[in-house]
């Protein structure tokens, strides 16, 4: 249940943010297959997923922070066990993703930050006969350029021009398709095709 994970152990707000925009898309009426790879967010998996699949056939899975040492054995787990259309929901890191102090403490090697992880990912998905729906990515690079800005204007004494750059870094948080690779955290949306 969301808010059972105390607050100093909060996950950074742009995986807690990816999370939830997954929970939106995945049909949690039926039971969803969740793998997560890195210690540091089960707190947060377990409070929106309770009750964790691991069956036989998967119509809806959610895979978090795949491994650069595991995620070809975990990739093909998962198409042995998605039935056609089945969904896939990937929620990885990001080569910006070093901008979170947070994220520096912990121990994983994520595949998203090896040089051309997500690229390798994405290849494998559609060979692995998964249809790439949609890309998002969270915290993006014009978000993180305009929040710079807004603390200069602040310091320069312009609140009226930070908070119009405020505004702007907000609407920016999201970015969608291939500019979501400019993120700090991606959340990837495909299908099993038959």
């Amino acid at each position: 249940m969301i808010g059972t994970v105390p607050m100093t152990a909060l996950a950074p707000l742009d995986y807690r943010n990816a999370l939830d925009a997954a929970m939106a898309l995945i049909d949690t009426s039926r039971p969803v297959k969740v793998c997560c790879d890195t210690a540091e967010l089960q707190a947060e998996v377990r409070q929106r997923w309770p009750n964790q699949m691991g069956g036989d056939r998967a119509t809806a899975t959610l895979w978090i922070e795949p491994s650069a040492e595991h995620w070809q054995a975990h990739l093909a787990t998962i198409v042995q066990t998605a039935v056609p259309g089945a969904q896939l929901i990937i929620i990885g890191s990001q080569p910006l993703t070093r901008l979170i102090s947070e994220r520096r403490r912990w121990t994983d090697r994520p595949l998203g930050l090896a040089i051309g992880g997500g690229l390798r990912l994405r290849q494998a998905l559609r060979r692995a006969g998964f249809r790439i729906k949609a890309r998002y990515g969270f915290h993006s690079a014009m978000a993180i350029g305009l929040n710079m800005a807004v603390r200069f204007a602040a310091g320069w004494g312009r609140p009226d021009l930070a908070d119009r750059l405020q505004a702007a870094a907000r609407l920016s948080y999201v970015a969608a398709g291939p500019v979501a690779t400019l993120a700090t955290v991606a959340l990837i949306d495909a299908r099993k095709e038959a």
